[in-house]
C-alpha cells in the first residue's frame, strides 16, 4: 500500500500534468479561432471543502463576449477530484452556457461531455485524472460547432 506522502505527491503531480495539458489545449484553441469581441480565456485552479471532502477543480473558461454591455456566454472545460477516502470521485465536463444562440447551440446550458466516477480509492481516482483529461482534449470541434471562424 502506498504511503500517504507518496499518494499525495502522485496526486499533485497528476494534477499539474492535467492542468498543463488542458492549458495547452485551450490556449491552442484560443489562438486558432477568432473569438468575438472582448472574449478571453480564464484558467482557474479551485480548492474547496464541501461537506468535509476536499475538492480540487481545474476550470478553463472561455468568456464569450459578443457585444459590449451583453452578458458573457461561457465555454467551460472542467476536471474535478473529490478526496473522501474510501469514496473519492472524479468528474470531467465540457459545457456551453450561452446568453444568445451561437452556432448549433441555443441559449442556455448545453452539456457537450460529462464523465464521472464515484466510490474510488485515492489511487483509482488519480488513475482516472489522465483518462478524463484525454476525453476533454478530444473536444477540438467545439469552436466550429459554436460557429467560430479559424484564423487561417
Amino acid at each position: 500500500m502506498p504511503s500517504v506522502e507518496g499518494t499525495l505527491a502522485r496526486l499533485l503531480s497528476e494534477l499539474v500534468e492535467c492542468r498543463r495539458r488542458i492549458d495547452d489545449f485551450t490556449v491552442g484553441m484560443y489562438l486558432e479561432y477568432v473569438f468575438p469581441g472582448d472574449s478571453c480565456l480564464v484558467p482557474s485552479f479551485l480548492l474547496g471543502d464541501d461537506s468535509g471532502a476536499p475538492e480540487v477543480t481545474l476550470l478553463h473558461s472561455f468568456r464569450l463576449v459578443a457585444q459590449q454591455d451583453a452578458e458573457a456566454s461561457e465555454l467551460n472545460f472542467k476536471l474535478s477530484i473529490r478526496i473522501a477516502e474510501p469514496r473519492c470521485s472524479v468528474e470531467a465536463s465540457v459545457e456551453v452556457d450561452l446568453e444568445q444562440d451561437m452556432g448549433e447551440f441555443e441559449t442556455g446550458v448545453t452539456v457537450l461531455h460529462h464523465a464521472g466516477r464515484e466510490g474510488l480509492t485515492v489511487e483509482q481516482a488519480v488513475e482516472l485524472l489522465q483518462t478524463f483529461t484525454d476525453s476533454m482534449v478530444e473536444m477540438g470541434d467545439v469552436p466550429d460547432r459554436l460557429g467560430l471562424v479559424p484564423r487561417r
